[in-house]
């Protein structure tokens, strides 16, 4: 049975709201080098104490070079995914439930709101689609 897009967006976003996702483009980890580096040269040149220095100018660089770049989950579903992004996340999570009976099918929103294994296969089949299909990260 197959389900169109929109009721399967909507059970996502609801699930999103509640669950109160943020995604990332992937930055974080640049973050934490530039953190890094900035305490090691800190170190170098003040020892302790520009290790200290090093790693708070660092942090504070890091911090205002990744404004902007965490988004609510929600927000990137209903403005930042094309139609067919939206299409190719709905038929990801049909794929990922694909084994529910048809009658369960009807009450998918339920079932991902309580939680349990209908939720985390959703939510890693949308964990998995934002990283490969849109360079995000869930957090």
């Amino acid at each position: 049975m197959t389900l169109h897009t929109g009721p399967i967006i909507d059970a996502l976003i609801q699930l999103a709201e509640v669950q109160e996702f943020k995604v990332t483009v992937v930055e974080s980890l640049k973050g934490a080098a530039f953190t890094g580096g900035c305490a090691f040269v800190g170190g170098l040149v003040g020892g302790p104490i520009g290790l200290g220095v090093g790693g708070v100018v660092g942090a504070c660089l890091a911090a205002a070079k990744g404004h902007g770049k965490y988004k609510s989950l929600v927000h990137v579903i209903q403005h930042d995914m094309t139609y067919q992004q939206k299409e190719q996340l709905a038929l990801c999570v049909q794929r990922a439930v694909a084994n529910i009976r048809k009658e369960d099918i009807l009450m998918l929103l339920p079932l991902l709101l309580q939680g349990g294994p209908i939720q985390t296969v959703v939510i890693n089949t949308l964990k998995s689609f934002l990283l490969k299909e849109l360079g995000m990260r869930l957090t």
